[in-house]
């Protein structure tokens, strides 16, 4: 511990330098006797005195050394000190009871003539990044795998992300892009406005149809794992969720692979949790 100096409060230095007292008192005998339990009483009390005095004349230096702010902060009620920590690491509040973490939906994909169980489950959304991610569990696509389970990522369409793809790697073109979305029956109703590069689909969390894409990013929990006979995950879904009745349909692209592979899924009932922040 640092040694504290301070002459410049007298009551300081007394504290620290006053000399002990002895007391004596006659005894029923006569005999002098030492109150010792009394002086040890009194000395504890100073020594209390001088570390409350001397913590209260660091916390001053610190507080000293502060700038206004920061100072006025320190000094604040707890709610109102960390409001500014709050505000940024509270999640803003999910639209629907369908898109939010732990979110189940379970259906089918339709590949050509075989039709497969998916599973999706949700574990993150944030809708201020237009962003989220999950799970995606498929049955019977090989052999050798009767169950897969990949990791996805998806963008909402919105201020964020246009309808045209603007990734390079996934290995898409804008012509691509609009056969894929006008599949979707709530196209229809934007289709004139959509299709300009241009346009921003503005407050996409309040409307009654979200788009996306859903884009999946390794096995698990085989993560090393890039390639596997008679399955691929190279390609991505073009999404949309239905926020009213909550079921999902989804077109699967891969330049290699069938065309307009047909995924459909519906809600789990009682899925789905209520977090309002966000853990790391």
């Amino acid at each position: 511990m640092p040694q504290l100096t301070d002459n410049s409060d007298p009551s300081f230095a007394s504290a620290k330098l006053a000399p002990k007292q002895t007391t004596k008192t006659p005894s029923p005998t006569g005999s002098g006797t030492d109150v010792h339990g009394q002086e040890q009483l009194q000395q504890q009390q100073a020594d209390s005195n001088l570390f409350k005095h001397a913590n209260s004349a660091c916390a001053g230096t610190e507080l000293a050394q502060l700038s206004p702010q920061e100072r006025q902060r320190r000094l604040a009620p707890i709610e109102q000190r960390y409001s500014t920590f709050l505000n940024k690491r509270i999640i803003p509040q999910y639209t629907s009871s369908f898109l939010r973490p732990g979110s189940c939906f379970i259906g089918t994909q339709q590949s050509g003539r075989s039709t497969y169980e998916v599973n999706v489950e949700l574990k993150y959304v944030d809708m201020a990044q237009s962003f989220l991610c999950g799970y995606l569990r498929i049955q019977g696509l090989t052999e050798d795998h009767p169950m897969l389970t990949t990791y996805f990522e998806g963008e909402m369409v919105g201020p964020k992300y246009s309808f045209y793809t603007r990734r390079a790697e996934w290995s898409t073109s804008d012509q691509v892009d609009m056969n894929h979305w006008r599949k979707f029956p709530a196209w229809r109703s934007i289709a004139d406005e959509a299709v300009d590069k241009d346009y921003v689909h503005e407050n996409f969390e309040q409307r009654d149809e979200i788009f996306m894409r859903w884009k999946e990013q390794f096995l698990v929990p085989d993560w090393k794992v890039q390639n596997l006979q008679g399955a691929s995950y190279a390609g991505f879904y073009y999404i949309c969720l239905d926020q009213v009745k909550g079921v999902i349909r989804g077109f699967y692209f891969h330049k290699k692979s069938d065309k307009f592979q047909q995924l459909d899924l519906t809600h789990m009932p009682d899925s789905g949790s209520w977090p309002s922040y966000e853990f790391r």
